[in-house]
């Protein structure tokens, strides 16, 4: 990251998205996703916390629904806004369309120059 910033870039970190609407799909640690969940929530508190990134796209906030904890029915790649095979864990077109309009374009302004 230093590198990265020493040589003026800057570096966006990105929030991860819910995958609690894998249902059905068996988890790899065998339980229902709720230890999968519980290191996205550590991810993401350590990718807005961190103050390593230049700037924070929040594709979490844009695409969940705190009432399930899940992406919003809308994004739901099960939904009725895709006819592409889906793997419950990507958002739908109408999701990603969410998590571009979640970047702040400011943030992607170059450095001031230094001399």
């Amino acid at each position: 990251m230093t590198r990265l910033h020493n040589a003026g870039v800057k570096v966006i970190g990105a929030t991860v998205v819910s995958a609690l609407g894998i249902y059905g799909v068996p988890f790899p640690t065998g339980d229902n996703g709720t230890v999968a969940e519980a290191g996205r929530q550590v991810l993401n508190g350590f990718i807005r916390h961190s103050g390593i990134f230049d700037g924070i796209a929040e594709f979490d906030f844009a695409t969940l629904d705190p009432a399930t904890g899940n992406l919003k029915a809308l994004y739901l790649p099960n939904s009725q806004f895709t006819l592409l095979p889906w793997d419950y864990l990507h958002p739908n077109h109408a999701g990603y369309n969410a998590m571009g309009m979640a970047v702040d374009i400011s943030q992607l302004a170059p450095r001031p120059h230094r001399d």
